[in-house]
């Protein structure tokens, strides 16, 4: 998926993963990446990813990876930016 995504990027495009983000350790990302992850188990038999996992979707899809933002409003969401 990702490498269709930057193969119609323009270059210097950027494509970004906004998420909250699973810890290493259990227990480790708060209330928030708790319940996403909850949900998203009960209802699509996926989770929240780590921060590694989705950078390696960006790096094989051959996009250069930037420093992640953390928005201060909304703790454990991170957005994970790669540029073309």
């Amino acid at each position: 998926m990702e490498r269709k995504i930057a193969a119609v990027l323009k270059p210097g495009g950027i494509y970004a993963i906004g998420e909250f983000i699973r810890q290493s350790k259990p227990g480790e990302g708060g209330i928030a990446a708790f319940t996403t992850g909850l949900y998203f188990s009960l209802t699509s038999s996926s989770g929240t990813w780590s921060i590694d996992e989705m950078e390696a979707w960006q790096k094989s899809a051959g996009l250069k990876i930037e420093k992640p933002i953390s928005p201060m409003s909304l703790p454990g969401w991170k957005i994970l930016i790669a540029r073309k």
